[in-house]
């Protein structure tokens, strides 16, 4: 490993090679977590707590961390009791999302902090990104597990629900698909990459995209698709005429894969798989509600156009349905200020994402797909998408560069 080759050589450097990769492997392991979250408080949130003394050992506070996180304490706080002031105030619902949002928040400034502290960039991703894996296959072949046994509940948590669609050890399917979704970009763009083109890594990101085709998710199946192009767009100047047939035969294959679900007369759990990928195809029953749901995000601006109506507060506006919509969900609640706030957010993780597409275009056109996948579920609570809200707000081209010249470290 190199770290500990380091080690041998000063006990100041062994010191901070220790704490750095003891910090590297908490952020990995939270982003592991982050895959198993069927009840609250999840396992990430037990393991984050538990962790929290070491990572404050670690701390590097800089300027911009700490002026973003508290604007976002503020907009907090601020449409927290402005939600009271007005009325407009479920209180055990108000509570209840300003605590969990104020604990994203610390996440947020916890992990940017010491992140700030890890010198090797490309280390910290691989290790997050492999053990990210770990939890998206687990979900997976849970899930497969379920359809071969009959069992769909394991350890309390509903493995396939609504039928046949994939849930793994999430509440719902519309998170576990863009929980995958990232993964598969990753070992995708390996693929991409690779010389050798290594058929292990396109058989991970196949694996995984199957997976997000069977949530029936389809703001799910608009992420991994909007992903999986823009990386094909992005490395397009690096693929030659034998690579194109590459590309071409994966792209055969997934729709041979898409022909398959669709044309199969296979039945799960009473479902015809064939009859179910069509349904969901088309405009469900219950869409008329969700847009309705998401159109009263103006009331929200006629209420309290800058501030919003309070943490927790949109169900009020949309008679008890939830918005579907990040975008309008922020809006309706912490108002203009709010979206400002969040705005700035992604545009920060966007701009650095960019900057570093030349190492790693899967984080940021991963992070597009989810933002794209964002106008139809609301995303705000996902842990994962915190992982990357972290990861674009400390990375860019001159931090992941800084240590580029070393060797990666090597847990072998």
């Amino acid at each position: 490993m190199y770290l500990q080759k380091k080690a041998y050589f000063t006990n100041n450097i062994s010191t901070i090679n220790k704490k750095e990769l003891r910090n590297v492997r908490i952020i990995s392991i939270y982003a592991f977590l982050s895959g198993f979250v069927y009840f609250e408080p999840s396992l990430s949130e037990f393991f984050f707590v538990l962790s929290f003394p070491f990572l404050l050992l670690s701390i590097k506070y800089d300027f911009k961390t700490i002026i973003f996180s508290t604007i976002l304490i503020i907009s907090l706080i601020a449409s927290f009791f402005n939600g009271n002031l007005i009325g407009w105030f479920d209180l055990s619902y108000s509570i209840r999302y300003t605590v969990i949002d104020f604990y994203l928040i610390l996440l947020f400034l916890i992990f940017v902090s010491v992140t700030k502290k890890i010198v090797d960039n490309f280390f910290l991703i691989e290790s997050i990104m492999k053990w990210w894996t770990i939890a998206s296959l687990i979900n997976i072949f849970m899930c497969f597990f379920a359809i071969v046994t009959g069992i769909k509940n394991f350890g309390g948590a509903e493995i396939i629900s609504f039928g046949i669609r994939f849930q793994g050890f999430f509440k719902d399917p519309n998170v576990l698909g863009p929980f995958l979704t990232i993964p598969a970009a990753f070992w995708f763009e390996k693929y991409l990459k690779n010389k050798k083109r290594n058929i292990l890594y396109l058989a991970i990101s196949i694996i995984l995209m199957v997976g997000v085709v069977m949530t029936f998710s389809r703001a799910a199946w608009l992420n991994i698709f909007f992903t999986v192009f823009g990386l094909i767009l992005m490395h397009i100047n690096k693929i030659n005429l034998r690579n194109y047939l590459r590309i071409f035969s994966f792209v055969l294959l997934v729709l041979l894969l898409l022909i398959f679900l669709i044309e199969t007369n296979i039945e799960i759990f009473g479902y015809q798989l064939s009859n179910f990928f069509r349904s969901r195809l088309r405009l469900q029953s219950y869409d008329q509600d969700r847009f309705e749901a998401q159109r009263s995000f103006t009331k929200g601006i006629e209420i309290a156009p800058f501030l919003g109506v309070g943490p927790g507060n949109y169900s009020l506006l949309s008679e008890g349905f939830a918005t579907h919509n990040l975008y309008f969900r922020n809006i309706g609640e912490k108002g203009l200020f709010g979206l400002l706030t969040l705005l700035i957010l992604l545009f920060v993780v966007l701009k650095n994402f960019w900057r570093i597409r030349k190492s790693y275009a899967f984080l940021f056109c991963g992070f597009v797909g989810t933002l794209i996948n964002s106008f139809f579920i609301d995303s705000w609570h996902w842990r994962h998408i915190w992982v990357l809200f972290v990861l674009g707000f400390v990375f860019n081209s001159k931090t992941l560069n800084k240590r580029s010249d070393l060797p990666a470290i090597s847990e072998e």
